[in-house]
């Protein structure tokens, strides 16, 4: 979750400063729903041939808030999906919007993704 601190002036977009805040009551992900994650993770690294980057990151040893913000940042995802991301509340729904919108990617269901094997 992000607070606005300060709106910087003078762009002709919308610039801020944020703080993050934890997730209320942010307890981890449960074993079941870091390995559904991770796994659409993999399949979605060698579909975008991204797979060496994300080892590479994986192996940083961020903890799982840290991992989710950093893929809904690097992940090649359109600002409204982006925005979709931020408006979880707790650590569990945007870990779940997550896989939702890898695995429309991967099924081929955005418009801007082609189909699997075309």
């Amino acid at each position: 979750t992000l607070r606005v601190t300060e709106e910087i002036p003078g762009r002709a977009y919308r610039q801020v400063r944020v703080t993050t805040l934890p997730f209320k009551g942010a307890p981890g992900l449960k074993k079941d729903e870091e390995g559904r994650l991770m796994k659409a993770l993999h399949r979605y690294g060698k579909r975008h041939h991204i797979d060496a980057q994300l080892e590479e990151l994986l192996s940083l040893g961020m903890s799982q808030v840290v991992l989710l913000n950093t893929l809904a940042m690097a992940l090649d995802f359109a600002p409204v999906e982006k925005q979709f991301l931020l408006e979880s509340v707790n650590l569990h729904e945007f870990s779940d919007r997550i896989l939702q919108l890898m695995e429309f990617t991967l099924s081929g269901r955005f418009p801007h993704e082609p189909a699997a094997g075309h």
